[in-house]
């Protein structure tokens, strides 16, 4: 019979016998710490692919315009459809670019990531 090299713990330790580790005060403020600011992490990383995303839309519907012909244009605001210039929705795509670009060059160092 072949037995196995590998030791068996000699005593299996109760649910009750695990746990009785305590955690200093200063560990746990640590922890919590850490937890909040990995959450915030999270945040600012959905929030940051969401600005790409419209930021993406609002190209992709200058690129748009610019294959127009210059009549008036249906503009989606939330949930209601108006009709406007093609003028109007360029001049607005386009501040709306160069305001991004301004901010995407400026150092991020202002920012913080504590609530």
């Amino acid at each position: 019979m072949q037995t196995s090299t590998k030791e068996q713990p000699s005593e299996i330790l109760s649910p009750e016998d695990e746990n009785e580790n305590e955690v200093r005060r200063d560990d746990q403020e640590n922890i919590n710490k850490f937890g909040r600011l990995n959450a915030r992490l999270h945040e600012v990383r959905y929030t940051i692919s969401e600005k790409k995303k419209h930021l993406e839309r609002i190209d992709d519907a200058s690129t748009e315009l610019m294959m127009g012909n210059g009549s008036n244009v249906m503009v989606q605001y939330g949930d209601t459809f108006f009709e406007t210039s093609e003028d109007k929705v360029t001049n607005y795509c386009e501040a709306f670019l160069m305001c991004a670009l301004v901010i995407k060059s400026e150092p991020m160092s202002h920012l913080s990531l504590m609530p």
